[in-house]
Formats: C-alpha cells, sequence, structure tokens
C-alpha cells in the first residue's frame, strides 16, 4: 500500500502553542485536508492544552510534536527538543498521544500528578472504609 503525504510541515518555534498548531490546520483546509487528519490536528490542540495545565507553558519551549495522519505530517519543533510528543492514529482512525521523551521539568509535574492522583485514591479508599463505621455510631 503506498500512502502519498499530500501536506508535510516542520518549522521552528521559540515556543509550540495551539496557535500555531490551528494555524496549520487552517492552512491546510483549503488544500483538502481529510478528516482523519483534521482530528489529528485538533487532538494536538488539546495535548498542547492539557500538558500546558499540568506542567506549565515551559514544556513547550524545549519539546517536538509530530503530528501523523494519513495524508499529513507536521512537526513542530522548539528548543532543545527534549520533551518529544507524537500524535497518531490507531486502526479505528482515532487519535491517541504519547511522549516517547521527557525531560526533567515534565517528569516532575508528571511525578506530582500522578501521586496527586494516587493520594486522592487512596484517601477515598479511606473514607469508605470508615463510612460503615460512622453509620453504626451515629454519625452524620
Amino acid at each position: 500500500m503506498i500512502i502519498l503525504i499530500l501536506a508535510s510541515h516542520d518549522e521552528r518555534y521559540y515556543e509550540i502553542n495551539d496557535k500555531d498548531v490551528m494555524a496549520v490546520l487552517r492552512k491546510n483546509q483549503s488544500r483538502g485536508l481529510v478528516d482523519s487528519d483534521r482530528r489529528c490536528l485538533q487532538y494536538a490542540v488539546t495535548v498542547i492544552r492539557e500538558v500546558r495545565e499540568r506542567a506549565g507553558a515551559a514544556i513547550w519551549k524545549d519539546a517536538r510534536l509530530t503530528v501523523d495522519g494519513i495524508q499529513m505530517t507536521a512537526t513542530f519543533r522548539s528548543g532543545s527538543e527534549k520533551n518529544k510528543f507524537e500524535v497518531k492514529l490507531d486502526q479505528n482512525d482515532n487519535p491517541y498521544s504519547y511522549h516517547t521523551e521527557a525531560g526533567f521539568r515534565l517528569k516532575f509535574w508528571n511525578g506530582l500528578y500522578n501521586f496527586a492522583g494516587k493520594a486522592k485514591s487512596v484517601l477515598s479508599s479511606i473514607a469508605n472504609i470508615f463510612k460503615p463505621l460512622r453509620l453504626a455510631i451515629g454519625w452524620l
């Protein structure tokens, strides 16, 4: 099977942000961008926003984001590219993402985020254990 790459984008930025990805999306829509490639680019915007919310905008000053669609490949680069992310399509043409490399800042924030999630889960389990006891002694 031969796949023609209709659109290719490889550019370096000071900091990768969602506006850069949206600009590529708008530019390629007029060139007949297929739906799955459009969804990949939109998902890349979601990835940028989620990582920025969780770990800060500085992550995107040293990053590489590669978006691989069916007929399009886009690579956004900044700084030393310590934090590497990829957006691809699964077998059902649904976009997904993962990071292939993480710099210290991203590792730190991911660890903190995971720790907070586990702590919340543990505290919820403890609260569930004491729930029957509270009901048994009449506490509300």
